[in-house]
């Protein structure tokens, strides 16, 4: 199946929502709860807490683009995601990708073994030229 990620990104800009992508990224919620309970630090509090989730997912019912995973207490404050972002152009659309010193960050506080694996790969990154 494709997965459109320009189109996505398109409906962002459009949108003017700040984002900064992290992952290899009218949608609704994977979770049958209502998405403007994101909104609410208590809520999300409550849901890592009793339901051990990570991360808020919204999927397209199309299948056509991505699954969108919101960070529900993520390891780096977007702010400083958002700061230190790379920007890049795709399908000429600004794209913020998180830098490598992040993506690290938050690869060693999962600590998945695909993550662990993946930190050898970006620490060189580091230090190319």
């Amino acid at each position: 199946m494709p997965t459109d990620f320009i189109g996505l990104f398109a409906i962002l800009a459009a949108a003017r929502v700040r984002y900064v992508v992290v992952g290899g990224a009218a949608y609704r919620p994977l979770a049958p709860v209502d998405p403007l309970a994101l909104a609410d630090p208590e809520q999300r509090r409550q849901w890592q807490v009793i339901r051990g989730m990570q991360v808020f997912s919204f999927w397209d019912s199309t299948n056509t683009r991505p699954t969108v995973d919101v960070m529900l207490d993520p390891i780096v404050p977007f702010d400083e995601l958002w700061a230190e972002a790379q920007l890049v152009q795709i399908g000429g659309l600004d794209v913020h990708l998180a830098s490598i010193r992040h993506l690290i960050r938050m690869k060693e506080a999962a600590g998945r073994p695909q993550d662990l694996a993946d930190l050898e790969r970006l620490r060189a990154k580091l230090t190319e030229p």
